[in-house]
């Protein structure tokens, strides 16, 4: 029984990791074009790091 709660869960869990991942990285997007509209400097100084 145990084996098989265990790979419910996992299939439970595999597709709220995937959506939290992925606002996670929409939500990162979202801010950094925000920084970006509002501090345009900030592109030159990546840039210079990099």
């Amino acid at each position: 029984m145990n084996d098989v709660l265990f790979y419910v869960l996992l299939l439970l869990a595999l597709p709220t990791l995937g959506f939290v991942l992925n606002s996670i990285v929409v939500l990162s997007r979202f801010v950094k074009q925000r920084i970006r509209r509002r501090f345009p400097f900030t592109e030159q100084l990546s840039f210079r790091s990099k």
